[in-house]
């Protein structure tokens, strides 16, 4: 998948501002020295009082000039850069999870996948989730779908990529040094979401997920190995659900 990548932000707010304000000394400070300069090379002939005053005012002029209209234009600036930092959110942040969206997902595998000798891929999808809709409502459903994201983002692999892929899947792109360890983790995840229920308006949802996992030849791509993980998952949902399968 080859989707348009949004420009993220590369510094926090309080970077963007600190870089603001030594942006803004600097050019007060290069404003006075070059409105003094002038003035120093072409009064040379002038009266030595009439000179000495046009330097001061030379000087101050910019001095306060300079700042006023950094200011202004810092101000600009920040609310600029917040605008990007909420479009790189928007487009780049599952809305209800706070997990990476599929697109961002997409967008940041080839990269990750590059720097890894091997990469997996775990596939997980929350079995029996149109019950969950029925039972306790589309609040439930969001509930649990935010429940499932935070126990993922506690339990998987670290130094990866976890995202909502859509509905109630979810992805997480791990690099993997063994099979045992590899089917270890995505264990410690299946286990974590059926041990710690999900709690909403007094009511205790109980949730289990179907987990397929795939590992990376020479020559895969993310789509090759969510396809494989995908074969996967389905037979644990054909299997009985809350397991983990490992694609052939």
């Amino acid at each position: 998948m080859n989707a348009r990548q949004t420009p993220r932000p590369n510094k926090t707010h309080d970077q963007f501002l600190r870089a603001q304000v030594v942006q803004g000394f600097f050019v007060s400070l290069a404003s006075v020295g070059v409105s003094v300069l002038i003035i120093a090379v072409a009064g040379q002939n002038w009266d030595p009082e009439i000179f000495l005053q046009s330097l001061v005012y030379a000087a101050l002029i910019p001095a306060i000039v300079a700042p006023s209209a950094m200011i202004v234009v810092a101000r600009l600036n920040l609310y600029n850069h917040r605008l990007l930092v909420e479009l790189d959110r928007v487009a780049n942040e599952d809305m209800l999870t706070g997990l990476l969206s599929r697109r961002a997902f997409f967008d940041r595998a080839a990269t990750q996948l590059e720097r890894w000798e091997h990469g997996a891929v775990m596939l997980a999808d929350i079995d029996w989730f149109k019950a969950v809709n029925d039972t306790y409502g589309h609040s439930g459903g969001d509930a649990a779908l935010k429940h499932v994201a935070e126990v993922m983002r506690r339990t998987a692999p670290g130094g990866g990529l976890i995202a909502r892929m859509g509905g109630e899947e979810f992805v997480v792109l791990c690099e993997w040094k063994g099979l045992a360890s590899l089917h270890e983790a995505a264990e410690s995840v299946r286990a974590a979401i059926e041990a710690h229920p999900c709690w909403h308006e007094g009511h205790a949802i109980h949730l289990t997920v179907s987990i397929g996992i795939s590992v990376g030849s020479p020559g895969d791509d993310v789509d090759a190995l969510i396809s494989r993980a995908d074969v996967a998952l389905y037979a644990a949902k054909a299997d009985g659900r809350n397991r983990t399968q490992m694609a052939a």
